[in-house]
């Protein structure tokens, strides 16, 4: 396996010798290749890693402790982020009953914390004692009431589950098992690919990094593809890009996909969505209504309208896209839960139609 999920500065030269590495093989061996695209934290590396769990061997332990530092950092990082947005002008403004009041104790442990993390981590050791300072803040409950707020500050739903189990994280000897991998968040800023296998058939999946500065890699894995998945976060509908902190993520998602529909290059390339976060999906729209981030839609805010009008949306867009290459083909839409092992393998269990005769077609068979 090629897997460079942490190029946190990658070249161009690089980008291209990755490149070449991953067709030349893909070539001599006739495998063909399934590229996810999407944009930032869409979840199609959670995608990814759950298909090498299922499908391409797993993670060995040694691969498994290469996560334990990453990890261990992140929960510093995600508890630092929470406790700053407690000076966010805006986030005080949500607040129910203003700022809050914190316990002596609450206050020290944020300091010590805040220190910590100021300080660069020294070591990246998440100490049993530094454990239990991030526990203690976290179980506060007007920290709690800020996380409910994390949409304004960029804090992402899997900081719950690592704060949660903080002190077993940071044991001597601790070890990530498959749902801390699935749920661990890091930018992808370089190209990963492994080898599956789905139905008998061997695959190869590829990732690519979905901010902005990664894009300009995509065009140089379209050729050749014999599907490509694209996922689309739901949930982040009242969410603003980490970019520019203005771009809603569902119009900036919107906006990506036609540019990768209209690309030339994927004209015989096959287009499955998926409408990810779909559990995150369902339990924000009855208190975050959807109608008031989007303008345009008009429905009802109930899950079925608005599900539809998403799913009509990129239907619409989609086709426009393709006339204007005159490729002559559809979308196939698909709500998921990436997180979800077992979504995950009941979406892939009912994409293996679709998924061999895109293969068969690809290899002029059809």
């Amino acid at each position: 396996m090629t897997c460079l999920p942490c190029m946190a500065s990658p070249e161009v030269v690089g980008d291209r010798a990755i490149t070449k590495k991953i067709t030349v093989e893909a070539a001599a061996a006739s495998v063909p290749v399934v590229l996810f695209l999407g944009s930032g934290e869409s979840g199609k590396s959670t995608f990814f890693r759950q298909l090498r769990l299922l499908h391409g061997g797993g993670y060995t332990p040694q691969e498994r402790e290469q996560f334990q530092q990453p990890i261990r950092q992140m929960i510093i990082h995600d508890i630092h982020a929470l406790i700053v947005a407690l000076d966010r002008p805006e986030v005080v403004a949500a607040l129910q009953g203003g700022p809050p009041v914190l316990p002596s104790s609450t206050m020290e442990a944020m300091q010590t914390i805040s220190d910590y993390a100021r300080a660069g981590c020294p070591n990246c050791d998440l100490t049993t004692e530094m454990a239990g300072l991030i526990a203690m803040v976290w179980t506060d409950s007007s920290i709690q009431q800020v996380y409910e707020l994390k949409r304004l500050f960029h804090l992402g739903e899997h900081a719950a589950y690592f704060f949660g189990k903080v002190h077993e994280i940071a044991k001597a000897g601790w070890m990530p098992d498959d749902q801390d991998l699935v749920t661990f968040r890091v930018r992808t800023t370089g190209v990963c690919d492994q080898k599956i296998v789905l139905w008998d058939n061997v695959f190869r999946i590829v990732d690519v990094g979905g901010q902005r500065s990664e894009r300009r890699k995509w065009i140089m894995q379209f050729s050749g593809v014999t599907a490509i998945l694209f996922v689309v976060a739901t949930s982040e509908y009242d969410q603003t890009c980490l970019e520019d902190n203005v771009t809603n993520r569902l119009d900036e998602s919107l906006g990506v996909f036609v540019d990768v529909c209209r690309n030339e290059a994927v004209k015989n390339s096959g287009m499955i969505v998926f409408f990810n976060k779909t559990d995150l999906f369902l339990k924000k729209l009855p208190v975050v209504p959807f109608g008031n981030f989007i303008k345009d839609y008009t429905g009802d805010g109930s899950p079925k309208s608005v599900s539809l009008y998403i799913v009509d949306l990129f239907t619409r867009k989609a086709s426009d896209a393709f006339k204007e290459i005159s490729a002559n083909k559809r979308i196939y839409p698909h709500w998921t839960t990436a997180i979800d092992r077992g979504n995950v393998k009941k979406v892939f269990d009912s994409l293996r139609d679709i998924i061999l005769r895109l293969l068969l077609s690809s290899e002029n068979l059809l």
